[in-house]
């Protein structure tokens, strides 16, 4: 039984693609979005679909500014996403909103002509949300997709971002959450925000060790070749607690709800790991080491709830088929 006030949402996950005879496909399967007394709405995930439009690829663990020609590949493959969702009977497509570069200090964003011509960028983005309107496809925006994108444009760690508001990097997320929020919150291609990408599922894990141990037993793997991690990849990765996760999360909620009141906001996150209520109070820093003892059904449902306080009040869950 979902609580009073919970709206659930259900995603199976799937990327979209055409093939050689340019039909519209769906590859896997998609989003459930079930709010009351409604039976289902079928959406889809199109993560690259900002890096695309603002012409920035990727080749392997780096990005880069495409060239004038790439870009305007990179675009209509954009554009036409959006309208194979649309002639699909996609309702809505789920996108981060600031895309997900840079992993690293110094290096190509999607955000890069925000912080240097706002106006230009919004101009553009304001065409991206016209062909949402225009195919009659929903966006739902991840307004916080990258854990780390904007410490890394700062130089900063995901930890200032989190623990403090007077941070560099806190101030830029809540300054594009807000512009973002504010310019399309009565677009009629907009159907309710999205807080974070799974950030649920780095949660309690030694996530900065794990990838420094990661590059040091692969040495060959970091350098300055395009397919290379730079040297400082780790750099602005931080451990978290679930607990520090939901309050720094419940203060961005705070923020959107300031300027739309109006819509109901998705947490975006995974669904939780098969032993999460043991390993939040017992995490794999803990000087007794991690604690992977399955959860009871108790266990899991303490933590659906836990992970969706007022504040954030669409549950999401993401399914996989690893099965194949």
């Amino acid at each position: 039984m979902i609580p009073k006030g919970i709206i659930l949402l259900v995603s199976f996950f799937v990327s979209m693609f055409s093939d050689a005879s340019d039909t519209p496909k769906l590859k896997h399967n998609a989003s459930l979005f079930l709010p009351p007394k409604v039976s289902g709405m079928v959406g889809a995930n199109k993560i690259d679909l900002v890096s695309q439009w603002f012409g920035v690829a990727t080749n392997g663990p780096r990005a880069y500014n495409a060239s004038p020609a790439l870009a305007k590949v990179l675009e209509d493959m954009a554009r036409k996403s959006i309208e194979d969702a649309g002639s699909s009977g996609v309702v809505f497509l789920r996108v981060p909103t600031a895309g997900f570069w840079p992993y690293t200090p110094d290096t190509p964003s999607e955000l890069d002509l925000w912080l240097k011509d706002p106006e230009k960028f919004w101009a553009k983005y304001d065409e991206l949300m016209h062909l949402f309107w225009q195919n009659n496809v929903k966006i739902v925006p991840i307004l916080y997709f990258s854990t780390i994108q904007m410490p890394a444009i700062q130089g900063e760690t995901l930890s200032d971002m989190m623990h403090n508001e007077k941070s560099q990097s806190y101030r830029l997320l809540v300054r594009f959450i807000t512009e973002w929020v504010s310019r399309y919150r009565l677009h009629p291609a907009y159907l309710f925000p999205e807080l974070t990408n799974e950030m649920n599922l780095t949660a309690n894990l030694q996530w900065r060790e794990g990838c420094d141990a990661y590059l040091a037993a692969h040495p060959e793997k970091v350098g300055s070749g395009v397919t290379q991690f730079p040297p400082n990849h780790c750099g602005a990765l931080s451990d978290y607690t679930t607990d520090e996760m939901m309050a720094f999360l419940k203060k961005l909620a705070v923020v959107i709800k300031k300027i739309d009141p109006t819509r109901e906001i998705s947490s975006g996150f995974a669904m939780p790991r098969p032993f999460d209520e043991h390993l939040r109070q017992r995490p794999e820093w803990s000087p007794e080491g991690p604690d992977w003892t399955l959860d009871s059904v108790q266990d899991f449902k303490k933590q659906l709830l836990d992970l969706h306080p007022p504040e954030i009040n669409i549950m999401s869950v993401h399914l996989y088929n690893y099965g194949g």
